[in-house]
């Protein structure tokens, strides 16, 4: 695999002792050259071959897992609040970071029980959840869920 003594020669270049040494030398090297490109490509189809069938298993369950998580998320459509339940998540929208049962039974002229069982419900649907002050306060806010459904409804 001489190409470039060979080519040399076809074009009448002659050349001494010693640039044909170096000529030699290169030839040698390209030589390896194409046997190391050839031995990578060789490489690179047997490992596209095992790649491609684990692209394609990695796409399917991604595509599993987006089909689940859509399957799980709650729906808003699903969500039929009354006019009491409507109100406690219209004041929680103008009344951020969030709101003891005191304050949302007060605020909407309600006893605490009434105001409990309300709260209770909206957090089993998802659209409101508690959290605690660092001075122990159980407070009430919106969760994402809940945020959706006051927008769609125009409270916020």
């Amino acid at each position: 695999m001489a190409r470039i003594s060979e080519t040399l020669r076809r074009n009448g270049v002659t050349l001494d002792q010693q640039q044909r040494r170096e000529i030699a030398a290169l030839d040698a090297e390209f030589a390896q050259m194409e046997e190391e490109i050839e031995s990578l490509e060789v490489k690179i189809e047997k490992l596209e071959a095992q790649v491609n069938p684990l692209q394609a298993q990695v796409n399917r369950l991604k595509e599993r897992l987006e089909e689940q998580a859509e399957e799980n998320k709650p729906k808003l459509i699903k969500i039929h609040l009354d006019e009491t339940e409507d109100k406690i998540i219209e004041l929680m929208v103008k009344s951020p970071p969030g709101l003891t049962i005191l304050a949302i039974a007060t605020t909407l002229n309600m006893n605490t029980t009434r105001t409990e069982v309300v709260l209770r419900k909206l957090m089993n649907q998802q659209l409101i959840h508690t959290s605690r002050s660092w001075q122990g306060a159980l407070y009430f806010r919106l969760d994402t869920l809940g945020q959706e459904y006051a927008v769609k409804k125009g409270f916020a």
